[in-house]
């Protein structure tokens, strides 16, 4: 019975790349077990595939190298097991982190699929929205100057990762000035679903639910939005609704998702109610 097997055996008969089988020698994790007197190469033993198997295995349940080595080493159940259960954790963690990705892919698909939908037809829309929390700062925001320096100053004071922020952020405009048709200026900055809660309470907020008039458009900057809010205040006359609270205006696809300006899209969403 053949029991000398070359690295390019080893590879084909487990389905390890042989890089991989190169590495795992040079770290002493698994290396050849014998040495041929003829032609001096080194060679796997058919005695070895359980080895190989079992860090095959470890290997698909996430285990680090080091970690691999421990445990061949020692052969300890009840160390194993607390291993397993520390990984069992970390997979936990995971599928956490992983589900809150999909949620937001999915999410963003909708919205992106909708909003360039609303925009081509131009036409005002009143939706159902659920209640959505989201992180604010309540501050004064003239111009881009403000809008960036205020969202380093939610991101820095909350303890919020960056990474939640792209595609979430937005504006704010007070009843009160939207009753005085004052669209230059916004009344807090947010981040629309965060993935965490914020590390200060004191930013927490909610959009309530409830029904929204609203439109999609293409405008560039916040600073041209105001001629669509007008639209927006007639569309509502129109329909018999008043407005109830504060306007929520996001620029949804900017040049994070195209440099082709014509293709941005701004959204504002007003509280209404009959």
């Amino acid at each position: 019975m053949k029991n000398e097997f070359s690295i390019g055996e080893i590879s084909k008969l487990h389905h390890i790349p042989v890089k991989t089988l190169r590495y795992y020698d040079s770290v002493d994790l698994f290396k050849p077990a014998m040495k041929n007197a003829g032609n001096k190469y080194r060679y796997y033993s058919i005695e070895q595939f359980e080895m190989l198997n079992s860090i095959k295995f470890l290997r698909y349940l996430g285990y680090s190298i080091n970690d691999i080595k421990y445990h061949l080493k020692t052969k300890n159940p009840e160390n194993f097991i607390l291993s397993l259960k520390d990984y069992r954790s970390a997979a936990d963690e995971e599928i956490k982190r992983l589900e809150n990705i999909k949620g937001f892919l999915t999410e963003r698909i909708f919205e992106l699929e909708h909003v360039i939908k609303d925009m081509n037809t131009g036409k005002v829309w009143i939706k159902e929205f659920p209640i959505r929390h989201v992180i604010l700062i309540k501050e004064k925001i003239r111009n881009i100057f403000d809008l960036e320096l205020n969202l380093r100053k939610l991101e820095n004071d909350s303890g919020l990762p960056p990474s939640i922020m792209i595609g979430r952020v937005g504006l704010t405009i007070s009843h009160d000035h939207l009753a005085e048709r004052k669209f230059d200026e916004y009344d807090s900055i947010f981040i629309l679903n965060p993935n965490t809660p914020p590390a200060d309470a004191n930013y927490a907020g909610i959009f309530e639910s409830g029904l929204y008039a609203g439109m999609a458009f293409n405008a560039g900057h916040h600073e041209k939005s105001g001629r669509y809010y007008e639209k927006i205040f007639q569309s509502i006359e129109e329909r018999k609704f008043k407005i109830k609270g504060d306007a929520i205006e996001r620029v949804i696809i900017d040049d994070f998702i195209t440099l082709d300006k014509n293709k941005h899209v701004t959204e504002i969403q007003i509280p209404v109610m009959t």
